[in-house]
């Protein structure tokens, strides 16, 4: 095999182990923002993604369909109690975070971690979408 077709079938090779990182990558990146998503949707909004995950990978009919609709929502008041009362806690050891970070960060940098932590509970408590 000439060195130029050696060449070319190695750039072949390059170039799609580099699709495959690169869609690997995606989808992992694509996994987080959905984590870190569902962390902060409204609940109606995790249930209709929820339902809509559930409904592709159990194939479901338009009778279950409507049943797991059902269920979402009778847990609704249940789950959403649940994200309120954790709320204080959730908030408590997120200062608790920040203080600990004072001891090692920068005076600018705890800035903008303060700025960021003050961000996260406006949005806790509704302030921000």
């Amino acid at each position: 095999m000439s060195p130029r077709v050696k060449g070319v079938l190695l750039g072949l090779v390059l170039l799609a182990a580099g699709g495959a990182a690169g869609a690997v990558g995606m989808r992992i990146y694509d996994f987080h923002l959905a984590k870190e998503w569902m962390q902060r949707a409204p609940v109606d909004k995790r249930n209709a993604l929820l339902a809509h995950v559930l409904d592709r990978r159990l194939d479901l009919d338009d009778t279950q369909r409507e049943r797991l609709k059902e269920a979402l929502e009778a847990q609704r008041p249940a789950f959403e109690a649940l994200v309120a009362e954790s709320a204080p806690r959730r908030a408590e050891l997120r200062q608790e975070l920040v203080e600990e970070c004072r001891s090692f960060l920068r005076p600018a940098q705890f800035r903008r971690l303060e700025r960021l932590n003050d961000v996260a509970t406006l949005r806790e408590q509704g302030g921000l979408p």
